[in-house]
C-alpha cells in the first residue's frame, strides 16, 4: 500500500503523471483521460481483471469532503483504458486520520479504505473491496467498525461479503439479503447508515464528524440475489458490537 504520507507515494503520483499523457479510451462519463497531480489523494496498481497485466487505480479529491475513484486497465500497448469510476466513493476529511487510500487485499482485490480516527468522540474506520465481475466492478464486500471514544463499550463492528452474502455482525455469524452493489450505484451517504447524522446535542454534524459507517446501508443498496429466502432484510440487520481498533 502506498499513501500520500510516504515518499513512495509522491514518487508514484510524478509516474502518473507522465503515464497520463499516454494514449487513454475516456468515453464521456467515464474516467478523466488526465488528472491533476494535487487532486491524486492515493494510486494503486494490480491486476484487477485477471488479464496478467497491472491495471491502475486512483483516488481523487472530488471536493466537498468527498474522494471519487478512476480505474484503468491496461491496454497491452504502453496505455490505459477507461474501466469503472464512482463519485463520493468514500469520506475525504484532508488531514490526518480522516483522508482515504487505495490497498490490495491479500488476493489483490481493490480496496477503498476511510476513516475518521482524528475529529469527534464517534471513530470509525470502513473498507469497501471492488470486484469486477459481468463486465463491470462491483462492491463486492463491506467492512466497518466504530466506537464511541467517551464510551469504548458503544462499539459496531461488520464484515460482509456483498456477493454471497455472509458476514459477521459483530462476533455472530449472519447470512443477509444482499447482492454485489453496482460501483456507479454506489452512494457513500447511504453506505453511511440510514440514521439522521446529527450530534448529541441534536445539531447537524460537520462531514468530519459524520456517524460511524454500518453494512446495513450497504445491505438497503444491494440487489438480493435470487434466492434469498431465510436471510436476513436490511430492515432487520443490526449490527452488533465487537472488536475494533481503540480497544482490546
Amino acid at each position: 500500500m502506498v499513501t500520500d504520507r510516504s515518499l513512495g507515494f509522491i514518487m508514484l503520483k510524478a509516474v502518473i503523471a507522465a503515464l497520463l499523457v499516454l494514449p487513454v479510451q475516456a468515453p464521456a462519463a467515464e474516467p478523466p483521460a488526465s488528472i491533476a497531480t494535487h487532486k491524486i489523494i492515493s494510486a494503486v496498481e494490480g491486476d484487477f481483471n485477471g488479464d496478467g497485466s497491472r491495471d491502475r487505480a486512483i483516488l481523487i479529491d472530488g471536493g466537498d469532503s468527498n474522494a471519487d475513484i478512476a480505474i484503468y486497465f491496461n491496454d497491452g500497448n504502453g496505455g490505459f483504458k477507461a474501466a469503472g469510476t464512482a463519485s463520493a466513493i468514500a469520506f475525504n476529511g484532508g488531514l490526518f486520520g480522516n483522508s482515504p487510500d487505495l490497498r490490495l487485499s491479500k488476493t489483490g482485490a481493490l480496496q477503498v479504505h476511510s476513516e475518521n480516527i482524528a475529529i469527534g468522540r464517534d471513530h470509525w474506520e470502513r473498507t469497501l473491496t471492488l470486484s469486477y465481475r459481468g463486465g463491470q466492478f462491483v462492491v463486492s464486500g463491506i467492512t466497518a467498525s466504530g466506537y464511541d471514544t467517551m464510551n469504548p463499550k458503544d462499539s459496531t463492528a461488520c464484515d460482509l461479503n456483498l456477493l454471497t452474502g455472509k458476514g459477521l455482525s459483530g462476533r455472530k455469524k449472519v447470512t443477509v439479503k444482499a447482492g454485489a452493489v453496482p460501483l456507479g450505484q454506489w452512494n457513500d451517504d447511504k453506505g453511511a447508515g440510514d440514521l439522521p447524522v446529527v450530534s448529541r446535542a441534536g445539531f447537524p454534524q460537520p462531514r468530519a464528524q459524520r456517524q460511524r459507517p454500518t453494512c446495513r446501508g450497504a445491505i438497503a443498496m444491494s440487489p438480493p440475489p435470487p434466492a434469498a429466502a431465510g436471510r436476513q432484510s436490511a430492515r432487520s440487520f443490526r449490527d452488533r458490537p465487537g472488536p475494533h481498533r481503540g480497544t482490546a
